[in-house]
């Protein structure tokens, strides 16, 4: 496919669109962000099935193809993510003596008795 040139001059602004979508892919290798707009949803999720079939989901970005788990205390399961600080987690759980387990993620010199 050969691109195209745009016409000389200003080009006119669009009116938003009542229906949007974006859509992360890998196109010939490259990580793309595609914004599809729509008057209509019904015709936009056709437009948006025929995308997808046509970049098929193995070739999809592996940033968005395979989310990320969180993080396991070793004592007790599943940790929480952290309000406070973001990117970090800590474990829920008490331990024996009813203070609460000290492992965090990533590592912050966690204690469990």
């Amino acid at each position: 496919m050969t691109p195209k040139a745009l016409p000389p001059g200003p080009v006119a602004a669009l009116p938003e669109a009542p229906a949007s979508v974006n859509v992360r892919l890998t196109v010939a290798g490259r990580d793309v962000q595609w914004t599809l707009r729509d008057s209509d949803e019904t015709r936009l999720a056709v437009r948006l099935d025929a995308l997808l079939a046509r970049y098929p989901a193995e070739m999809a970005s592996p940033s968005v193809a395979a989310p990320l788990q969180s993080p396991v205390c070793k004592y007790h399961g599943a940790m929480k993510a952290s309000s406070k600080a973001h990117g970090s987690f800590y474990c829920t759980k008490k331990i024996h003596d009813g203070s609460y387990c000290g492992e965090r993620f990533p590592e912050k010199g966690g204690s469990h008795g």
